[in-house]
């Protein structure tokens, strides 16, 4: 029975639907995010490369279905370099979002920055501790988010104008951003505390993408523009 081949075919496959199952699971709504897409094709690779390996030693055993396995040899090499070559080339820094242009105050340095959200300065009420909630923001001429409020659903939904529908996470009494499809690169601590803004992108059902950070006159300390 030609086990290397079978695995050769059966491996790719299984990590090629491991990866849509819990890419797709795990997908927020603001679309796929930096580690989603990471897993995505760390099990792509995975695939490739196990599958490769298998069929090349399928080959080189002279197991039966040979120019079966000549052809999917090809495949599993020709998708790993597909998605490994960007990665050993450097990763693109990704394109900016879509969406409204807003910028939110940030929380004191000491607490402002944790590995799955942004804290701001903003209080979030009690109840609403490690929760998500739906708010609307008031932005001034600037485009900065003063002040905050909840979302009334029983009331019809109008924003006013410089008012933005936003989503955001209660942590530790403040609101928060989520790092899901974080668009900042990495930020020396320094550049976190001199930074008084977090940039964001807002697309229509409120989710915010951070993209930058800025100064208290909005000049920006990094961002991939």
């Amino acid at each position: 029975m030609p086990v290397l081949t079978i695995a050769g075919l059966l491996l790719p496959a299984i990590c090629v639907g491991a990866a849509f199952t819990l890419v797709t699971a795990n997908r927020g709504s603001g679309g796929w995010g930096l580690g989603e897409i990471a897993i995505f094709v760390f099990l792509i690779l995975a695939g490739a490369v196990l599958g490769a390996v298998s069929t090349l030693l399928a080959l080189l055993r002279r197991e039966p279905w040979r120019p079966l396995q000549a052809i999917v040899l090809l495949a599993n090499v020709g998708a790993a370099l597909f998605f490994g070559l960007p990665f050993l080339r450097g990763r693109p820094a990704p394109p900016m979002p879509d969406g409204e242009p807003a910028f939110l105050t940030l929380a004191p340095a000491p607490e402002r920055v944790g590995p799955q959200a942004i804290v701001l300065a903003y209080p979030a009420a009690p109840y609403s501790d490690e929760a998500q909630r739906d708010l609307i923001g008031q932005r001034d001429s600037r485009g900065v988010v003063t002040s905050l409020r909840t979302v009334d659903w029983s009331a019809r939904l109008e924003l006013k104008p410089g008012e933005l529908l936003l989503q955001l996470d209660a942590v530790n009494g403040r609101w928060a951003v989520r790092r899901n499809g974080d668009h900042i690169r990495k930020i020396p601590e320094k550049k976190w505390q001199r930074g008084a803004y977090l940039e964001i992108r807002v697309n229509q059902m409120g989710w915010g993408v951070p993209v930058g950070i800025a100064d208290q006159e909005l000049r920006p300390l990094d961002s991939p523009r």
